[in-house]
């Protein structure tokens, strides 16, 4: 499978990545410490790593700052782009 990792260079977010990588293909994204960013309190800017990344089998977010409406966003920017 191919899982972005949003929040991959944090302390849960470098857990998960090191352990999904054992089996699937990681694309590691975080705000600034990674080959791919995301600003994910910005519409624009989800959409831009979806469409960088191209076709992904699965999301998973362990952002630091995170709230259900960046959540929203973050779910319709993809059902969207789909």
């Amino acid at each position: 499978m191919k899982i972005i990792v949003i929040g991959a260079t944090g302390t849960i977010g470098s857990a998960v990545t090191t352990e999904l990588s054992k089996h699937h293909e990681v694309i590691p994204v975080s705000h600034q410490k990674s080959k791919i960013s995301v600003d994910i309190t910005d519409k624009q800017s989800i959409e831009n790593m979806y469409k960088t990344i191209g076709k992904i089998d699965a999301v998973w977010s362990q952002p630091a700052k995170f709230t259900l409406v960046h959540l929203l966003i973050l779910h319709l920017s993809f059902i969207k782009l789909a």
